[in-house]
């Protein structure tokens, strides 16, 4: 009896044993699928992040990954135009630097080569225009400024004379009583005006220390449409101004823009929106994306003269060295002749 008795109880045990290892194996089996689906999830991220090609196409990744799409996505199709209205679209690769795309597009176009060629961003809607260095890269340059592509936004090549003759010619760019050389030279006030402009060209070309540049400035804040004149200072990458201007508390100016982070423009129209005169220019800060043209800071210059050094000196405070470096591979590249050699030629055919 109690064999007979016991007997139903071990079967009852037995079947809640299988049981248990029944479920033990499901949950088994699903918690190896979920490893093997996290590691092959993993893998095929890390395949896409490398940029090596998938080779188990047997393995079922996701077809649709924001990662395979940005980093397939790094080319783009712009159009181009010259002055007389002629125009022609262009595939702009990651890495095309400014320079060699207009070496590419005079072939194009079937333009004399030149080193004076280059190529201007303009945006209608704000009426202004800025020309891209040699050095920067196009592609990069237009994803940056994506949000303000519009029907409006325009790219133009022509030439520019201008491009690098402060480097020749910095007597031309750098008037003595806009520059302020500071601890440059032992005797600023006794130096000769010649001993000066070797200075300025000296730091010109090591790319390092550049002459401060400062002025009185016609200045228009943003969401204002009133012009004020205050005194500004270039020195450091930093822009400064000061609503009175005395030589001897020059610690009481204040900062206004980081030209890191800015943008440089010239108006379109040749003159700022009724401006004091029409020797203007604006900074965008890059930290602002609006298309609205109150974000942009104008500046007005009492001549064509002071705004030809603004704009030399706020280039040097935006890209500093790299543009000296621009400057010689022209001169590598195009066997570009400075004004020394150029001297030497002409003497020596008098002779």
């Amino acid at each position: 009896m109690n064999l007979q008795g016991s007997k139903p109880g071990f079967h009852t045990h037995g079947s809640k044993s299988n049981s248990i290892q029944r479920r033990a194996k499901k949950i088994g089996f699903m918690l190896r699928n979920c490893v093997t689906n996290f590691w092959v999830e993993r893998d095929n991220d890390m395949l896409v992040d490398s940029g090596m090609d998938l080779a188990f196409p047997c393995l079922k990744f996701p077809t649709t990954n924001k990662k395979v799409d940005q980093c397939s996505v790094r080319q783009v199709t712009l159009e181009f135009y010259l002055e007389d209205g002629r125009h022609h679209e262009t595939v702009v690769e990651d890495g095309l630097r400014a320079s060699d795309l207009c070496n590419l597009l005079t072939l194009k176009f079937c333009l004399t080569r030149s080193f004076t060629w280059t190529i201007f961003e303009q945006f209608s809607d704000l009426g202004i225009e800025r020309s891209l260095e040699d050095h920067e890269e196009v592609f990069q340059m237009y994803t940056d400024d994506c949000n303000l592509c519009s029907s409006e936004r325009k790219f133009i090549m022509r030439q520019n004379l201008n491009k690098y003759q402060f480097l020749r010619n910095p007597e031309n760019f750098y008037p003595l009583e806009l520059v302020d050389l500071g601890t440059q030279m032992d005797c600023v006030t006794g130096s000769t005006v010649l001993t000066k402009m070797i200075t300025v060209q000296n730091m010109l070309h090591s790319g390092k220390n550049m002459p401060a540049v400062q002025s009185f400035l016609w200045f228009k804040e943003p969401h204002k449409n009133s012009w004020r004149k205050y005194f500004f200072r270039l020195e450091d990458n930093v822009l400064r101004f000061s609503p009175v201007f005395d030589r001897k508390k020059p610690k009481q100016m204040y900062p206004l823009l980081d030209l890191q982070n800015s943008d440089i423009f010239l108006p379109m129209e040749g003159k700022c929106n009724k401006a004091p005169t029409k020797f203007g220019f604006c900074l965008k800060p890059k930290r602002n994306l609006g298309r609205s043209a109150t974000v942009l800071r104008w500046f007005c210059c009492a001549s064509e003269k002071v705004q030809e050094c603004w704009m030399v000196a706020l280039r040097l405070a935006k890209f500093g060295k790299k543009l000296v470096e621009n400057y010689r591979e022209v001169k590598s590249r195009w066997n570009f002749l400075d004004s020394s050699s150029l001297y030497q030629s002409k003497t020596q055919e008098k002779t």
